[in-house]
């Protein structure tokens, strides 16, 4: 009788483990979350640290007409930042369609040479192109998917991209070189003041009434723009590294580049033109690219199968 009641007891017990286990809260971040985590830091960084500038830093270290004309710089650097951001963000345009194939292959039914069936999107797709468990969609060019953009950088939307991290090196460069010009006029960085620059000491220079809320929240502020503007160098030193090979990130990855080109080449597929790069520096314009990011040229070599 014992015996009967324990394996009950243990068997409701097992059930209930079981319950508990399937109801579970899942606390694995989703994919969506994490892009939804990175924009928001995007946005919060950006409008903190551009009204930051123009009605704190600015005012405090120039006067007269010189304001007036750094307000303008300003708002200009974060427009055209946020403009290229814009433009990264919309890819669309390099989502796979089934009128990709019927381009090139009209009445071919079979996946064509050198391309491969999603089986996710139910399209055939050309070289180069991958499907982003992110977007849910078949990429042109896929490089790779960015966070911050809540995008795939793709063929239509590189050079946006690169420019985005263009400008967003110079506007944090900006910011940060405001930011210690006016920490040095009310925390001067002397043989003792640098101590104050460290976070841990700040926080508890705060605490202990020191140092005022608007002065700690600077330095803390000044230490993300420099994480900041670090992430942004690599990436722009990367993505300059691979518009110069013509490559995306799997082909790094896999070093193996077999639509690698001139140099002039592969940047007149991403920018048009390697004319159009300083008009690009200007302004996001919408400018004719090479090719449609569908037919690649293969390479010499591995066209001949060396």
């Amino acid at each position: 009788m014992e015996i009967r009641e324990r394996k009950q007891h243990e068997e409701s017990f097992k059930e209930k483990l079981k319950e508990k286990w399937q109801n579970r809260r899942e606390l694995t971040p989703k994919k969506e979350e994490a892009s939804q985590v990175a924009v928001a830091f995007f946005f919060v960084m950006f409008f903190l640290s551009l009204l930051e500038t123009v009605f704190v830093l600015l005012p405090t270290i120039y006067g007269g007409w010189e304001r007036w004309i750094m307000i303008g710089v300003t708002l200009w650097m974060f427009y055209t930042t946020l403009v290229n951001w814009h433009r990264s963000y919309f890819d669309t345009a390099n989502y796979v369609k089934p009128e990709a194939k019927e381009k090139y292959f009209p009445d071919t039914k079979e996946t064509p040479q050198d391309w491969k069936h999603c089986f996710t999107c139910q399209v055939d797709t050309p070289p180069r192109s991958f499907h982003c468990s992110y977007c849910g969609k078949c990429m042109l060019k896929r490089v790779h998917h960015c966070f911050i953009t809540s995008s795939c950088i793709g063929f239509h939307n590189q050079k946006y991209f690169i420019m985005f991290l263009v400008w967003s090196l110079a506007s944090l460069g900006y910011v940060i070189y405001h930011q210690l010009m006016y920490l040095n006029k009310t925390l001067p960085v002397d043989s003792a003041g640098f101590i104050l620059y460290i976070p841990p000491v700040t926080i508890h220079q705060l605490i202990m009434g020191y140092l005022s809320f608007g002065q700690a929240f600077l330095v803390t502020h000044v230490f993300v723009a420099i994480g900041a503007f670090i992430t942004s160098f690599f990436f722009f030193m990367w993505h300059l590294l691979l518009a110069v090979e013509g490559a995306t990130n799997y082909e790094a990855k896999v070093r193996k580049f077999p639509y690698k080109g001139s140099i002039n080449a592969n940047l007149k597929s991403i920018f048009g033109s390697v004319l159009y790069i300083p008009l690009f520096l200007i302004f996001p314009f919408k400018l004719e690219q090479q090719g449609d990011g569908i037919q690649w040229k293969l390479r010499r070599t591995h066209a001949k199968g060396r």
